[in-house]
């Protein structure tokens, strides 16, 4: 197999100029004996994306989380030879992006929840025994109505897709699981204007140059191990595809630490805040900085989680101390002054907690989501998860560089969670909230002094 792939990938690489036509991976398809090849799409706009592909042993929590934080957006994510392929790119405007990982008996009730909240599936993978699937608002191929189904056989398979081409609809992913079916995901109204499918008993390395000639590409391709499924779609502004392999680091069987975020106490007992992205898949959690002791480590438990509004809280076995500040459920307006404490870029600017501050520029994020301030008071990575104040020092906001980073970062705006959303999680976990007023009387740099103890960095791996 492998032989025939790099025959294959040589005959495209000779026919074409990468330094031109190579513009965006759109796709990772594993190919067998542990070998996955990169496909690129030639389109009208021939843009070089900014992407991240990265390996690895178990799903890319990690590396998604990172992505996020960088301002990306999961492009593709793939399975096979028992690592997972992940693609992130800086360019391609899904809007809010989620994902999840569970097993058949859970699927259609978390889709069909994601689509009741306005969602769309933009990606499905099968492995490790689970499905992964991301969710977007305007997925790339399109917001149209969507289905899935599975069939056992490649006739079943035949009829079905033939029935719902007949409806208008498209293939847009094909997967084969451990439960011995093939897994079809349908859409109405895609970006591509016919299909056709082609089966073989190896890699289809003929119907892939066949297709090609009339003008379609490979869109999704799946395999029991035996036969081979390929997926074939005039895509709209694409005419051309080039295949090849990508110098990847193999997956790291023990990973170092996935990255840092700060937190924040939200109740004496223990109870900490933070992002949903700051420790999403992490094996562990750790929290240095309680009473400003950036020496000891204690080891965190999630509490609950919030991925919509990119929430968590933590605890750990320690007492924190009487929080000096208050939590404003109310909304601040524009133009009030405000500051944030954190953690940020710790590897280039050492763990000393950092200060910046600026101003309310919005009361609602970006594209008017009332869940975010908008503000002027600098957030970068790390600063994640940590507290946004008023300038009497009551808490009124969680950093967050989740929501579209690019705006943020270019244009001096940067958003935080409204406080008022975290107020409802620790009432659904009957946490009681800080309710001292002592720092009203403070200035601003007096404040920090008696804050910032309460600040945390959060380490995760």
């Amino acid at each position: 197999m492998k032989k025939i792939l790099l025959l294959f990938i040589f005959f495209n690489v000779a026919s074409i100029s990468f330094s031109q036509e190579r513009t965006r991976v759109v796709d990772r398809i594993y190919a067998g004996d542990g070998d996955f090849i990169s496909v690129w799409n030639v389109c009208a706009d021939n843009n070089i994306a900014e992407q991240i592909i990265k390996a690895r042993n178990s799903f890319p929590k990690d590396a998604i989380k990172l992505g996020w934080d960088e301002g990306y957006d999961i492009l593709d994510i793939s399975f096979g030879g028992d690592y997972w392929s992940l693609v992130m790119d800086k360019n391609i405007n899904v809007g809010k992006q989620r994902w999840f990982t569970c097993g058949y008996s859970e699927l259609m009730s978390t889709i069909q929840k994601y689509w009741d909240e306005g969602y769309r599936i933009q990606d499905i993978s099968y492995g490790d025994g689970l499905y992964a699937v991301v969710i977007s608002e305007t997925p790339p191929h399109g917001v149209g109505a969507q289905t899935w189904f599975t069939v056992n056989t490649v006739a079943e398979f035949e009829a079905k897709v033939d029935e719902y081409w007949d409806s208008d609809y498209r293939v847009i992913e094909l997967v084969y699981t451990d439960d011995d079916f093939w897994f079809v995901f349908m859409q109405k109204e895609a970006n591509f204007t016919s299909q056709s499918w082609r089966g073989r008993n190896e890699f289809p390395i003929d119907a892939i140059e066949d297709q090609e000639n009339e003008g379609r590409l490979l869109t999704s391709l799946a395999t029991n191990g035996e036969y081979w499924l390929g997926i074939f779609s005039k895509v709209e502004e694409c005419y051309s595809q080039t295949f090849g392999d990508l110098e990847l680091e193999r997956p790291n069987k023990n990973p170092s630490s996935a990255g840092t975020g700060t937190g924040f106490a939200i109740n004496s007992n223990g109870y900490i805040a933070t992002n949903y992205h700051v420790i999403d898949g992490a094996s562990s959690i750790t929290v240095k900085g309680v009473d400003g002791d950036l020496e000891t480590t204690y080891h965190a438990k999630v509490i609950v989680e919030d991925q919509r509004n990119d929430l968590a809280i933590l605890k750990i076995e320690k007492w924190l101390g009487e929080i000096p500040y208050a939590i404003n459920r109310s909304t601040l307006g524009l133009a009030n002054q405000v500051y944030a404490l954190g953690y940020p870029l710790t590897s280039l600017l050492g763990i000393d907690i950092k200060f910046t501050d600026g101003k309310i520029g919005a009361t609602t994020g970006f594209e008017n989501d009332p869940t975010y301030y908008q503000h002027s008071a600098p957030i970068q990575p790390g600063n994640s998860g940590g507290p946004l104040f008023s300038a009497t020092g009551n808490l009124i906001a969680i950093n967050t560089l989740r929501v579209n980073q690019d705006v943020a970062i270019t244009e001096g705006i940067f958003f935080s969670v409204k406080a008022r959303y975290l107020m409802n999680l620790m009432e659904d976990k009957n946490i009681s909230f800080p309710s001292s007023r002592g720092l009203d009387n403070y200035k601003i740099p007096q404040q920090v002094e008696r804050i910032k103890k309460f600040v945390y960095l959060i380490e995760v791996n």
